[in-house]
């Protein structure tokens, strides 16, 4: 196994028990968040970042494992852009999310979507 296998299995673990994280403590979830937007956070959302969260995960887990199928490769990139591009809209338009918050998604996915693009390029 190379290293980015690792990275992807070690980002896939990490979405997948904070996935759970989302499901059995729902308020802590609402912790980032500034507080006109603490009253709006619900357990629906919290279901929804966990479905998110363990989809993610388990499509990052299966990349890793599997890194020449194309399509899940690509899938597994999707999630990253996607993840990454609803961060920073929740931080720098809707203002509702600290930038401590995001810090770790910028440490996670930046280095996982420029190797990525780098591969899906080279096709």
């Amino acid at each position: 196994m190379d290293y980015f296998q690792a990275w992807l299995l070690f980002i896939g673990i990490f979405r997948v028990l904070s996935s759970f994280t989302a499901l059995l403590y729902p308020g802590y979830m609402s912790i980032g968040y500034s507080g006109k937007n603490k009253q709006n956070f619900s357990g629906l959302i919290s279901r929804i970042i966990f479905l998110w969260l363990f989809t993610t995960g388990s499509i990052t887990i299966a990349c890793s494992m599997d890194l020449s199928n194309r399509t899940v490769y690509f899938l597994c990139w999707l999630t990253f852009i996607t993840g990454l591009g609803h961060f920073l809209t929740e931080y720098f338009y809707f203002k509702s999310n600290q930038l401590k918050n995001i810090l770790i998604q910028l440490f996670l996915a930046v280095p996982s979507i420029l190797i990525m693009s780098s591969t899906i390029l080279s096709w």
